[in-house]
């Protein structure tokens, strides 16, 4: 879904943001033909650049975890005070449940 890729632990290393389907729609929904073998992960996913190709997961750190469907992500410093801001579009307004 939404993918955004910047330097959000401010160290050099470019962080990457997932947002994925969310919570906000049941799993069977987006399971498409995913094998037994496979992960179907739907939460929105921050990962740290540890360098050398490594990442830490930094979702429930940051507060991320729980939120809905999403379509884009960007990081970017908005407030220009010299750190990344993180803006996720997300949900279906036509949904009953958001309207």
């Amino acid at each position: 879904m939404g993918l955004a890729i910047g330097d959000y632990g401010q160290d050099g290393d470019q962080d990457i943001f997932v947002s994925n389907a969310g919570t906000s729609i049941p799993d069977f929904l987006t399971t498409g033909d995913i094998q037994d073998n496979q992960r179907h992960e739907t939460r929105w996913i921050l990962m740290r650049n540890e360098g050398g190709m490594k990442f830490s997961n930094l979702t429930e750190d940051q507060n991320l975890y729980g939120y809905g469907f999403a379509w884009g992500a960007q990081f970017e410093d908005l407030n220009l005070d010299g750190e990344v801001d993180l803006l996720v579009a997300q949900n279906y307004v036509k949904r009953p449940l958001y309207k």
